[in-house]
């Protein structure tokens, strides 16, 4: 009975000094309260975005059941051209030879597209089943000496045959997209549950929000104290180079 008892006792020991060993000391850990509200945050923002880009995604697909069919490219590249925002179009489809007087940029852009396997890829994630951010991927893709933003949707138009790609992509105009962020977000701020939530408020006296759209050194929008340090930085997709900055913070500490 007590060599019974020793083995718990022992065990007991053991078990505690692992739990220790794997909880990080409290000097170390973070509050996640914050961490979560930014992320929630910076969702919200993105996906209000990412619907100026749907009827992109909707074309891209609509690009896909045309060339299935047989449908001539021209035609299609036309149609993607007269989207909003769109800079340039690109077919790249690599049963077909490019012909001799194509552009060095639009060859480089077709063949880094092609070779983009996240493209092709079939995700078990419900959220990679999207129609933006999953069936239609936002990509930034170097075609010879420029990094381009691109909406690209890539298929395999041969059933069992991995070997055959083709990828429908249009080119983002990053300065048609710039100038609707101040008036997306005065609207986002007046009516979205989640930045209303924290946002300023005569009869707040607990928490500030911090939240603001930044590309580069230029401020696009911003609202909220400015004397913080912002914490929780995200990409606001399409545009790797635009950040959703957000900082929340008790008053009354």
């Amino acid at each position: 009975m007590k060599l019974a008892k020793s083995f718990v006792l022992v065990a007991l020991l053991a078990f505690s000094s692992e739990l220790i060993a794997q909880t990080p000391p409290p000097a170390a850990t973070k509050p996640a309260f914050n961490s979560d509200w930014a992320y929630c945050t910076a969702l919200t923002v993105s996906e209000r975005f990412q619907t100026l880009y749907l009827p992109h995604a909707l074309a891209l697909m609509d690009a896909e059941k045309k060339l299935r069919d047989n449908a001539s490219s021209a035609p299609i590249l036309e149609s993607l051209s007269k989207l909003p925002g769109v800079k340039s179009t690109v077919i790249a489809d690599n049963r077909i030879s490019p012909p001799n007087n194509i552009a060095q940029d639009i060859a480089k852009l077709e063949e880094a597209l092609l070779n983009e396997a996240r493209l092709f890829k079939t995700f078990r994630s419900p959220m990679m089943h999207k129609l933006l951010g999953g069936k239609c991927m936002w990509e930034r893709i170097k075609a010879g000496d420029k990094k381009l933003d691109v909406i690209a949707h890539g298929f395999y138009p041969v059933q069992n045959d991995n070997t055959k790609k083709v990828v429908v992509a249009v080119v983002l105009d990053k300065a048609w997209f710039l100038p609707q962020i101040p008036t997306i977000m005065d609207s986002l701020a007046r009516e979205n549950t989640q930045l209303l939530f924290w946002g300023p408020s005569p009869t707040n006296s607990l928490w500030a929000q911090t939240l603001g759209i930044v590309a580069g050194k230029d401020t696009l929008w911003w609202q909220g104290p400015k004397d913080v340090t912002v914490e929780c930085v995200q990409v606001l997709w399409p545009f790797e180079s635009i950040e959703i900055h957000s900082h929340l913070h008790n008053i009354q500490k």
